[in-house]
């Protein structure tokens, strides 16, 4: 392995990153519901 880092260190970078690339997928869908609604009430 590196040196530096074990197995929870790695597994706890994982978890940060993966927790904030969903936090961000989350909040492009929310972006992309509001433009869908406002399409669908603007007309």
């Amino acid at each position: 392995g590196q040196p530096g880092l074990s197995g929870r260190e790695i597994a706890q970078r994982l978890g940060i990153t993966a927790s904030a690339v969903s936090q961000r997928l989350a909040r492009i869908q929310a972006r992309f519901r509001a433009l869908e609604d406002m399409r669908l009430f603007g007309d």
